[in-house]
């Protein structure tokens, strides 16, 4: 095996390996929508395939990277098909992803994805925010993973 397709393999494998790169390189090659019934476009309204829900409660949106999200008003909290695969299949992602494309398939993917996770903190005034927001501690850990002390 040449050492160019190690390297191609290796950053798969490392992908594969780390949970939040995984979700990203979920998330951009099979998009929510493939899995979201009847949906004319995305910034549509639809019920929320994360809980009981018979009339939409929920909005498919772009994020700045392309993927495309669901943000459940009911929850106040946003979802990827990564999350539709584990959480309402039940299945495992790597595996989804192998069933589904050929590794040259997903290295040709993985030269499209940018990793481009945020670390710095994000400042919040939570006296101000509460005027605005009534749990907005509860709001900002889900929506945004943040963790208020």
């Amino acid at each position: 095996m040449s050492e160019q397709v190690k390297e191609k393999s290796n950053k798969l494998v490392d992908v594969f390996r780390d949970h939040k790169k995984l979700k990203i390189f979920f998330s951009r090659a099979v998009p929510l929508t493939e899995f979201i019934e009847d949906v004319k476009a995305v910034s549509a309204s639809v019920p929320c395939p994360f809980h009981s829900d018979s009339t939409p409660s929920a909005k498919l949106f772009f994020d700045e990277d392309g993927t495309v999200r669901l943000y459940c008003f009911t929850e106040h909290r946003q979802f990827t098909s990564f999350d539709y695969v584990t959480k309402i299949m039940g299945e495992d992602p790597i595996l989804f992803l192998t069933r589904r494309f050929s590794e040259s398939e997903m290295e040709g993917i993985l030269h499209k994805v940018t990793f481009s996770i945020s670390t710095r903190p994000i400042i919040v005034d939570l006296d101000e925010a509460a005027e605005h927001l009534p749990n907005v501690e509860e709001f900002l850990a889900k929506v945004y993973f943040v963790h208020v002390k």
